[in-house]
């Protein structure tokens, strides 16, 4: 597998866990996955520089794990930056929990 398609394989889960809240969520939930997504589709631009070729579990791992460090970062760092409020900050960091908290392997 090229590490390019496996890595958009992983953001297309990631994506879709998020989806589900702006499809069916309450205004919070939605508030939310909107403001993760945001940071997930910066990350997800900035972090990689994926190249083609024939990869195995362990490089998909890696790029993975950095991912989701990146992420968990620049959400943090916003949080710190008092860019939400108290009530919006706890709601984006228990959703970033659920979605850091899923399979963080690609298949």
């Amino acid at each position: 597998m090229v590490l390019a398609q496996a890595f958009e394989q992983y953001l297309q889960k990631k994506e879709a866990f998020l989806d589900k809240f702006i499809d069916c969520g309450s205004d919070q939930e939605l508030f939310a996955a909107s403001y993760i997504h945001g940071h997930l589709s910066v990350v997800a631009a900035q972090v990689f520089d994926l190249q083609d070729g024939e990869i195995d579990r362990e490089t998909i791992d890696q790029y993975t794990k950095r991912f989701c460090e990146a992420l968990y970062t620049s959400i943090d760092t916003a949080i710190d930056k008092k860019e939400l409020d108290d009530e919006d900050a706890a709601d984006v960091n228990t959703m970033l929990c659920q979605l850091l908290d899923l399979d963080q392997r690609i298949t």
